[in-house]
């Protein structure tokens, strides 16, 4: 065997011991383990209206959001609990003007933090700032390989924006001399854009992205167990022996070379589940759910939740006693027993992925 296989092997094993907590946390309905993430929610500002997005529709709804000092709070319970990651989302969090001094304190606190964003506004001034605060990752979305294809789903010009402006921050980082942040990007299959999964691959890569997932649409992101047959997003009946054609184009271009094994970061298991999820055939079952276990989810009101409940005053219990309370046991127990088949990315832990896709990837010859 040689030195690579031996690394990834090595990898695989430590990856393994360190999720078999959080199998057992399932399995008890106890955590037994802290949250790998600290996932907050930071506004409801956004420049776009995506036609899978409905968070506009909450701003309405929300009186006061949560300062900076509030969410410095919750970092600092965060890491006291063990957490290791934060994930900074909104909204837009390039929107809120607080948004760089909150990266800074993750920082000093020592969390790996990520700012998922849509990429529009990442100008000059924006990226220069992204690069001082030392940011180690960026999440990007690209919903198409090609500006019809992306401003279709997210508006007119918005995909000459995102890629000049990634272009533009790789450059930057060139510049500096720096890695960070590494730049990750999410791809949100749905009707309008299914064909182009493996040309967004080639797209990203040849952006200098660093890795790329994709993720099936849900009716509403802000009821992720709503299903509908009449949505204007989900992949029509007629399509779906296209989507077969498609996926098996693209699982090929993820063996094509141990590269594309990891970049494409979806396992191959789970590209072929997402075939049933539209085809209406995926079982509850059929990926378990680490939802209420691997992520605590800070609204931007300031509650807590586990998948879609709300609950838990965070400006009068700690994260460590609402983690550990009646009410989260009790979603847990819902969740483990939920029927609505799901695959959002907060349902699974990404470290389990990387097991499969490390030791999956020994067996890539290329």
């Amino acid at each position: 065997m040689n030195d690579l296989s031996f690394n990834n092997l090595k990898k695989g094993f430590y990856l393994l011991g360190k999720n078999f907590l959080f199998y057992i946390s399932r399995k008890i309905n106890y955590p037994l383990a802290p949250p790998d993430t600290l996932q907050l929610n930071i506004n409801f500002n956004c420049n776009l209206r995506c036609v899978m997005c409905h968070m506009d529709k909450k701003k309405v709804l929300v009186k006061k959001e949560l300062t900076l000092e509030d969410l410095e709070a919750f970092v600092v319970q965060a890491k006291k609990m063990g957490i290791k990651n934060v994930l900074i989302l909104g909204g837009e969090p390039f929107l809120w003007r607080d948004l760089f001094k909150l990266i800074v304190f993750c920082n000093e606190e020592g969390l790996d933090t990520t700012v998922i964003t849509n990429g529009v506004l990442l100008n000059q001034n924006m990226i220069k700032k992204i690069i001082q605060s030392k940011l180690p990752h960026i999440h990007i979305s690209l919903d198409g390989a090609t500006s019809e294809t992306h401003d279709i789903i997210r508006g007119k010009g918005v995909f000459n924006k995102a890629v000049n402006n990634i272009q533009l921050l790789n450059a930057y980082k060139a510049k500096n001399n720096t890695q960070f942040p590494t730049i990750g990007t999410t791809f949100t299959i749905m009707k309008h854009n299914f064909h182009e999964l493996s040309e967004v691959v080639k797209l990203a890569q040849k952006l200098g992205i660093d890795g790329l997932n994709f993720q099936p649409v849900v009716i509403d992101n802000t009821e992720p167990r709503l299903r509908s047959k009449s949505s204007s997003v989900w992949i029509e009946d007629d399509d779906l022996n296209k989507l077969d054609t498609v996926i098996d184009k693209l699982i090929e271009l993820k063996k094509q070379s141990r590269e594309n094994y990891v970049f494409i970061e979806n396992t191959v298991s789970n590209l072929n589940l997402i075939r049933k999820y539209f085809k209406r055939m995926l079982s509850p079952k059929a990926q378990p759910c680490y939802a209420g276990f691997n992520r605590l989810h800070v609204t931007q009101i300031g509650t807590s939740y586990l998948c879609d409940v709300s609950f838990g005053d965070l400006k009068k219990r700690t994260l460590k006693e609402i983690w550990f309370s009646k009410e989260a046991k009790e979603q847990r127990k819902k969740i483990k027993n939920c029927q609505t088949p799901c695959m959002q990315f907060c349902s699974y832990r990404s470290e389990f992925y990387m097991v499969k896709n490390q030791l999956g990837k020994i067996f890539v010859r290329k």
